[in-house]
């Protein structure tokens, strides 16, 4: 497969970047205590809203990422890692479960209860179908909490005797559905909310970064399972703090530990400390100066700017802001595992729950953002350390790996890595979407196999969608009361999905659908209907 504009920008960062960081590979002499007879530990990163080109190494001019781009440099950059959905709920519950949204069905993002989520009364069993309007199909309801029947990575990791922890966003469910009923020992921050009132303690709906705000003001609009500890601290700093705190714990307890650091940056409310919002609108200025582009109003990266560009519109300074925290709490995170010496037996995963947020950033080269079928929304950014102690002898890890993956594929793949794989007879059994891609990151040949997304919602102006990728090709399936419109997209040679070849390529178009149909019957998934 040809590389697209993301495998250029990653090139060109691993042979022109000049940040070199500290070896992340070094041990201090007094490490507290030796893994090497454990099974790995796993770190994983989810951050909200980050979109494939919001980091340095990823083609960023703006955003300053070094502990995030010192990661890619020493891990296997995946270029094309995709979400689940291209919002966030469905994406969290394939991580936990290794089951597509559509198997779910789980496909549209959980309204929590201060934006009305309730329960509704089934039909037939299953959550109920109603049109948005009259002159539009209707749609499958979407639940609000993540059966706990499921089977979840922690829950699967802790029968190996993880300690298992989760850190931030969860969004999965009210109260009752939260991390500890999903198999988490721990659970710091998790709870229904999509989104946090604040980013400054106490967290409250009105908190700034120098008043507290009213405890009084939208009372359901609340981070239950996070006390406030210190007045004016950043939500992602604490976020960090806490993760240090429990890696120490697990080091401490000398347990294997699975943990999951789900930021809550970088989706709204967007805001970020002021000393930083400070720089990057300094640094705007300074690169307004010499970049002419800079100078255009910012278009949510849907403008038909030339395709040969590779000028990125990133130019909020919060958002900025929001991006930097999330670095600095990867940074917080891998100084832990180096000093407690255990480093060189974790795994860390970093990627993010779905596309960059349009209104506050540019996606560029890749089309649109958050919500829809295209690039722009599915496409995250994917970052996966090996430790040395699970790499082959003689055989050298890849910088950047082209193979198209999930988020389904994590369950199936950690799995693998710590030493208990779920042989292929299983995941057919349990209904798993996901593949081992282990493969991929152990220098072993792995081909392309499909990936399908499906969301029988309206979003905006966008109708209701499902995709499939094979390859090269993209075909995306509108559903709309007329029947099928059909878009099919070269990647290869048209990454920004400018080009519709449904017509010009019949027999293409024809062998995705039947792909596609295939998928939907085998998932079970819920059509949008009239």
């Amino acid at each position: 497969m040809k590389k697209n504009y993301s495998v250029l920008f990653c090139l060109l960062w691993i042979f022109a970047s000049n940040a070199i960081c500290e070896d992340t590979a070094s041990r201090p002499a007094d490490a507290t205590y030796s893994a090497d007879a454990m099974r790995p530990n796993v770190v994983f990163v989810l951050v909200d809203d980050l979109g494939a080109c919001d980091l340095g190494y990823s083609g960023s001019l703006l955003h300053e990422t070094p502990n995030i781009d010192s990661l890619a440099q020493k891990g296997t950059i995946f270029t094309n890692g995709y979400a689940a959905c291209a919002v966030c709920s469905p994406t969290r519950a394939a991580l936990q479960t290794g089951k597509s949204p559509a198997r779910l069905g789980l496909t549209d993002w959980i309204r929590s209860r201060f934006q009305g989520g309730a329960p509704q009364a089934l039909e037939n069993g299953a959550w109920p179908y109603s049109a948005p309007s009259a002159n539009q199909l209707a749609c499958p309801a979407n639940p609000i909490w993540l059966e706990r029947e499921e089977v979840t990575l922690a829950e699967r990791l802790r029968s190996l005797g993880y300690m298992t922890a989760y850190v931030g966003k969860w969004h999965l469910g009210p109260e009752g559905f939260f991390p500890e009923d999903q198999g988490y020992d721990y659970n710091v921050g998790g709870c229904d909310l999509g989104q946090p009132p604040s980013y400054f303690d106490p967290y409250y709906p009105d908190s700034t970064e120098s008043e507290a705000g009213s405890p009084n003001l939208r009372p359901l609009y609340r981070i239950t399972t996070l006390k406030p500890e210190k007045r004016g601290e950043f939500l992602t700093n604490r976020e960090a703090r806490e993760a240090a705190g429990l890696i120490r714990k697990a080091v401490q307890e000398k347990r294997p530990f699975f943990l999951q650091v789900s930021h809550y940056a970088v989706h709204t409310p967007i805001m970020s400390r002021s000393p930083v919002r400070e720089k990057y609108k300094a640094r705007l200025e300074e690169m307004r100066k010499t970049n002419p582009n800079l100078k255009k109003n910012f278009n949510q990266g849907r403008d038909d700017r030339d395709p040969n560009q590779v000028v990125n519109e990133q130019r909020n300074p919060n958002y900025a802001g929001l991006v930097e925290s999330v670095d600095d709490a990867m940074g917080v995170i891998l100084d832990t595992l180096r000093e407690t010496g255990i480093l060189e037996n974790t795994i860390v995963v970093f990627t993010s729950d779905n596309g960059g947020f349009c209104g506050v950033t540019d996606n560029f080269p890749l089309r649109d953002g958050k919500g829809t079928p295209y690039e722009g929304g599915l496409r995250v950014p994917l970052i996966v350390y090996l430790p040395e102690s699970l790499r082959k002898e003689g055989v050298e890890v890849p910088q950047v790996c082209d193979i198209p993956c999930s988020t389904c594929d994590w369950t199936p793949t950690l799995l693998r890595l710590v030493g208990a794989p779920i042989p292929p007879s299983q995941l057919e059994a349990e209904g798993l979407d996901g593949r081992d891609v282990a493969p991929a990151l152990l220098g072993e040949e792995l081909d392309d196999t499909p990936l399908f997304w499906h969301f029988p919602h309206y979003r905006l102006e966008w109708e209701p969608y499902s995709v499939v990728r094979d390859g090269e090709w993209k075909l995306i399936r509108f559903y709309t009361t007329a029947g099928y419109r059909n878009e099919l997209y070269n990647l290869s040679n048209d990454p920004q999905e400018r080009v519709n070849l449904a017509e010009e390529a019949p027999e293409t178009t024809r062998r995705l659908s039947a792909l596609l149909d295939e998928w939907l019957q085998k998932t079970g998934a819920r059509l949008p209907r009239k």
